[in-house]
């Protein structure tokens, strides 16, 4: 990879739904290994490697993929998790079963959040796997990818009109400063923020659940979906319908 510092008319966008219904397509079958190896690679070179950063989740799940255009070479991948497509394919939601996490109270709050909106119907998303291909790091692209992420992440979300947006941020590596950001705070009783905690599916590391409904993020997060409408609008996106999410 050259060192020239990239910038946003050298990247494609691409997003995947559902890698597993389309695994015969030659060359989402060879972009799903390289996601593959840009977790192996991302994670391993943070946390311990017998961490396996992957799970049922990737195989249906939303992938939103940043890849050098020259090349197509993933340089930075999330993965988007449907409580709709979690429900179709008889899957837990990321989030259910946290009782070794959360406390009793914790615990109930995150439930009442989340049977408020989908008992109305509207879904839920859960974030993770943010991984950056370390190839291209120390190169100055860190504020670039972050704020490409911020705007796609939020466009994601309207276009597939996920209401509420949950995940972890992880303090040992900044994650929760960068979600505050987005004006995503952690899970709270009674006013009072939960303690970063250790979650075994983030390897251990100490976090805390946060979350936001859409409409109430920060301008930051807004704004950056304005600044990167252009890069959106020019994605790959590749889907089959088969799910409740992409049949809306």
């Amino acid at each position: 990879m050259s060192e020239t510092k990239l910038t946003q008319e050298d990247i494609q966008v691409v997003i995947v739904h559902n890698f597993f219904d389309q695994i015969h397509d030659p060359f989402l079958s060879e972009l799903f290994l390289k996601l593959l190896k840009l977790k192996r690679d991302g994670y391993q070179s943070k946390h311990s490697h017998r961490f396996l950063p992957v799970g049922t989740h990737d195989f249906f799940g939303i992938h939103l993929i940043l890849c050098e255009l020259k090349t197509m070479t993933p340089i930075l991948c999330s993965k988007i998790v449907s409580y709709k497509n979690c429900d179709y394919f008889n899957t837990p939601f990321p989030l259910q079963g946290l009782s070794n996490v959360l406390n009793s109270e914790q615990s109930r709050e995150l439930q009442k959040i989340i049977s408020q909106r989908v008992d109305k119907g509207r879904d839920i998303s859960y974030s993770g796997g943010l991984t950056i291909n370390p190839a291209f790091k120390g190169f100055g692209h860190s504020s670039l990818f972050k704020d490409i992420y911020t705007g796609l992440h939020y466009l994601i979300h309207q276009h597939n009109h996920f209401e509420t947006m949950m995940g972890f941020g992880t303090p040992k590596v900044g994650t929760d400063a960068f979600f505050r950001k987005w004006g995503v705070y952690p899970l709270a009783v009674n006013g009072v923020e939960m303690q970063p905690t250790p979650v075994p599916f983030a390897n251990g590391a100490e976090s805390l659940l946060m979350w936001a409904d859409l409409e109430n993020l920060s301008d930051y997060k807004k704004e950056m979906g304005v600044k990167f409408n252009g890069l959106w609008e020019s994605r790959k996106e590749y889907l089959v319908k088969t799910t409740l999410a992409d049949a809306a």
